[in-house]
């Protein structure tokens, strides 16, 4: 087995496993600390973090860039990348949309990826080549017209004004597209547009444990990714604009104008 190939098994387990701990604390009343403005630090979210990284640090001892403890942390070498709960707003509400997301980076390029959606009990993967959803590959969408897409959005925590808003790029999405969604879990976006599910995504306002794995795993299932703008992301671009091949250059000029 291959170093990348090892340590994709390790991060799929590792997600089931931390996923098993949401689903504990799930449904229940949990006291929590303002994590920023708008957001609520849960018990759930601390222990999966504190469990994803003993268990990267017993096994590989390799740096780990997470929200709750090293939010500082970068390197040129080997990286991990993680998101013990994505959707911590729905999970703390009872919303059921929320995801563990493990990535792994080196050079400062995304290797491998994995999503794990607990309430559905859905892994999304990826080795760097292909796409997965448990043992079956998964594509992208092949809609080619804005009018009959279903999207995705979402907004940042950070309130925006002015005609670069957000909203001004959901309200042009909003009257070209057949449906538009904000879900509240920037790993599960993209997995679902990897998956088809959605024939584009864009969001504003991330971190790279949001973005990183889901990337990757819409390139690999024949999708193509950039930031707002049309450039390559990069690990470190807090934005993100993900679509299928045939609509892609059409929705980045909807969110992109103004």
């Amino acid at each position: 087995m291959s170093e990348i190939s090892n340590r994709l098994e390790f991060a799929k387990f590792l997600a089931l496993d931390a996923g098993e701990i949401l689903l504990e604390h799930f449904g229940k009343r949990i006291d929590g600390n303002m994590k920023s403005e708008r957001e609520v630090v849960t018990e759930a979210d601390l222990r999966s973090e504190e469990f994803i990284l003993k268990a990267i640090d017993e096994k590989f001892g390799e740096p780990v860039l997470s929200e709750e403890f090293n939010p500082e942390t970068t390197s040129d070498g080997a990286l991990w990348i993680v998101d013990p709960l994505d959707g911590t707003n729905n999970f703390a509400m009872g919303f059921p949309f929320f995801a563990v997301i493990i990535a792994f980076a080196v050079g400062g390029k995304t290797q491998l990826g994995v999503i794990y959606e607990p309430i559905r009990g859905e892994l999304f993967w990826t080795d760097g080549e292909s796409a997965f959803l448990g043992d079956e590959r998964i594509f992208v969408s092949e809609t080619a017209r804005l009018g009959d897409c279903m999207c995705a959005t979402g907004f940042p925590y950070l309130r925006e004004t002015g005609r670069h808003s957000n909203l001004e790029k959901f309200v042009r999405a909003a009257m070209s597209v057949r449906g538009i969604r904000r879900a509240g879990s920037a790993g599960l976006d993209l997995a679902y547009t990897a998956a088809g599910r959605f024939d584009f995504y864009w969001e504003p306002g991330l971190k790279p444990w949001d973005i990183a794995a889901g990337e990757l795993l819409v390139r690999c299932a024949g999708g193509r990714t950039s930031d707002l703008s049309g450039d390559r992301w990069e690990l470190g671009v807090g934005e993100i604009f993900a679509a299928n091949q045939k609509i892609y250059n059409k929705a980045l000029t909807i969110i992109s104008s103004g």
